[in-house]
This record gives structure tokens, C-alpha cells and sequence, in this order.
């Protein structure tokens, strides 16, 4: 057998586009050779990532490579992590910095978001990365205990807040990956991720959703991540908060956790949601109604169909959003109105959905 240097290795991976069925020879001749030919070719598998990264590299090329990297991560870890890193990204990441710092990691090269062949490796180094920080950041704490009791337990906070905002930033950067990049498996790997770091410290989870994220990213979080049933506990919470576009999220988190879990504790929600928004329908300005209840409609209409019993009431409510954008339009009747402007489309939009749920209930005209 001809003997696999490194060398030899990164020729023949560095041909595969003028030779591909060679460099698939040399990956497939690695994957059977001893764990230690494996050890001593790392720099080619790193560089074999690395060409993986482009579109048109052969699936069985880059799984090839991915199930070398993955036996080797089981006997150098951290040498691996560190070399894959600094090959994926154009700047010089070490591993003291990772370990610091590990939101470095999303500064690696954006194909591997639309990669959901790289992508796991991906998200097993930030899990390597993420644990070595906590670590470092409770080692730290350790060396620093010296002091008074209360000096203790303040630092113990400081490294619970800190670490729960490194995660709470990786959780977001995440679904902004989500939201950015098209590959639905990438999605689901992501969301399987930040289902795990929810299980594994539930807190996370209220704190993400206090800081809130893109409206258009709930349906996908509460598809994808079984473990959102938690947010039915503590939404409510939210929607109580004074900033109207987290009263907004609040509204359509709980339109798509009523959805999904067609349970007791989510009709109880959906109650407290009706009663809440009629409440502020009488007590805020018009302009303060119309920028929040514009954004609540759709999510209403849906309550409709998913709890019958309480259609009657929520109809109630949409005619009298539909009046307030009317009483708007009568109020500003010099103002030339555009046949798009946001009241009358509000306007349409209920009738719409009465239209559709509630056939006898009479609707304002446009």
C-alpha cells in the first residue's frame, strides 16, 4: 500500500477539481487506514475541510472527510478545534482566545452556514469552545475566592451573568444564521442546538425571549425547537412589559405556541391575551393602538381558528380595531389617504378575516 504523506495527501486534494476520482482514492484509502496514519494526516483533513467548504466539492468527499474529523476529535480535541478554526477563518483564532472569547467562532467563513455537511462539526467545535469558557471563567472565580462571603457570592453572579450572556448571544447569532442563510438543514441543526443549551439551563430560555428576536423567526423557533413549550410559563410576562414591539412579540409567541401545543396552558394565554389587549385598546393613544394591534391582527385571526370558543370575543376585538383605524381615517379626513396607507389596510385586513371566521359578524366598510 502506498504509504499516505501528508504530502502526497494535499497534491492530490489540492487536484480535485481537474481529478476528482483521484482525490476520492486518496479520502477513501484515509478512512481506512489505522487511527494513528489518521493522527499523523490532520493538516491534510483540515485542508480536505476546507476545500469541502466550496458548493461544488463531491458530497462523498467532504462526508469522507467529516468522518475522519469527527474520529479524530475523539483523540485530539483541542489541537483539532483550534486547526479547523484558524483554516476556516481569515483571522489568527487560537485557542487562548476561543476560550475567552468564543463568539470569535461566527467570524469563520459564511459558506459553512449553507454547509450542512460542515455545519455539525461546526457546532460541535462552539459546543467544545462554549464549555471550555465556562471553565475558564469558573477557574478563574476559584482562584479569586480569597475574601469575604459576600465578596464570594457577588463574583459567583458576575460568572452565572456572564456566561449566561455568552449564551444567550450564541443562541441569538444562531437564529440570525436562521434568518440569514437559506439551508432549511442548517436551520434544523441549529434549532436542535439551541434546543439543548435550553434543556440544559431553562433560564436561557426566558432570557432570549425577553431580548426578543425577528417576529419572522418565531414560527421557525417554535417548529423546530421542541423544548419553546417552556415560553408558555413566563410569556406572559412579557406581553405585561411596557415596549410595544415586545408586547408585539409577545402577541404572535403566543399565536404560534397556541399552534403548536393545543393545550390547556395555552388557551389560558390566549384568554389572558384578549383580555390584556382589550384593556389597552381603551387605555393608549390611537397611535399607540394602531402600532400595536396593526401587528396583532394576523395572530388574532389565527386564534379564531384554533379556539372557537373564544372567537366571538376576539371578533369583538378586531371590530374594534377596525374602528379605531376608521375613527383615525375620519379624524385626518384633509389628509389625502393613500389606498395603502396603514388604516385602511388595517381596516381590510379585519374585514378579511371576519370575513373568513366569522361569517355573521357584520364588518365595517372600507
Amino acid at each position: 500500500r502506498v504509504p499516505l504523506s501528508t504530502g502526497l495527501l494535499l497534491k492530490a486534494f489540492n487536484r480535485i477539481d481537474e481529478n476528482p476520482s483521484n482525490s476520492m482514492r486518496f479520502i477513501r484509502l484515509l478512512q481506512k487506514s489505522t487511527l494513528r496514519e489518521q493522527v499523523q494526516a490532520m493538516d491534510a483533513i483540515i485542508h480536505a475541510m476546507v476545500i469541502a467548504l466550496n458548493p461544488c466539492t463531491p458530497v462523498a468527499f467532504a462526508n469522507g472527510a467529516v468522518a475522519i474529523w469527527k474520529r479524530l476529535e475523539n483523540v485530539v480535541p483541542r489541537s483539532l478545534c483550534e486547526a479547523t478554526v484558524f483554516a476556516w477563518s481569515t483571522e489568527e483564532l487560537n485557542h487562548d482566545t476561543l476560550v475567552e472569547q468564543p463568539l470569535f467562532l461566527f467570524r469563520c467563513d459564511e459558506r459553512l452556514f449553507e454547509n450542512d455537511i460542515l455545519f455539525p462539526c461546526y457546532l460541535r467545535i462552539l459546543s467544545f469552545y462554549l464549555s471550555a469558557s465556562r471553565t475558564y471563567l469558573l477557574q478563574k472565580l476559584q482562584i479569586n475566592q480569597i475574601g469575604r462571603d459576600d465578596q464570594h457570592v457577588e463574583r459567583e453572579e458576575l460568572a452565572r451573568s456572564l456566561i449566561g450572556a455568552q449564551d444567550s448571544a450564541v443562541v441569538q447569532i444562531l437564529l440570525e444564521i436562521c434568518g440569514r442563510f437559506k439551508n432549511i438543514v442548517v436551520h434544523r441543526l441549529c434549532c436542535a442546538h439551541i434546543h439543548q443549551m435550553f434543556i440544559a439551563d431553562p433560564v436561557l430560555s426566558k432570557l432570549v425571549h425577553f431580548q426578543g428576536y425577528p417576529l419572522r423567526l418565531i414560527p421557525l423557533a417554535v417548529r423546530e425547537i421542541p423544548s419553546m413549550h417552556i415560553c408558555l410559563e413566563f410569556v406572559h410576562e412579557i406581553l405585561a412589559l411596557a415596549d410595544i414591539s415586545k408586547r408585539v412579540f409577545a402577541i404572535v409567541l403566543i399565536a404560534e405556541l397556541a399552534q403548536q401545543y393545543k393545550i390547556e396552558s395555552s388557551f389560558i394565554r390566549v384568554e389572558l391575551l384578549l383580555d390584556v389587549l382589550t384593556t389597552l385598546s381603551r387605555a393608549l393613544t390611537t397611535d399607540e393602538n394602531l402600532r400595536l394591534l396593526s401587528r396583532a391582527v394576523p395572530s388574532l385571526g389565527r386564534m379564531m381558528s384554533l379556539f372557537p370558543q373564544i372567537s366571538a370575543d376576539v371578533a369583538h376585538l378586531l371590530i374594534r380595531i377596525s374602528s379605531i383605524a376608521a375613527s383615525r381615517m375620519a379624524v385626518s379626513a384633509t389628509v389625502l389617504k393613500t389606498e395603502l396607507c396603514m388604516e385602511r389596510r388595517l381596516i381590510m385586513l379585519v374585514n378579511n378575516i371576519l370575513c373568513e371566521a366569522v361569517s355573521d359578524v357584520p364588518a365595517l366598510p372600507v
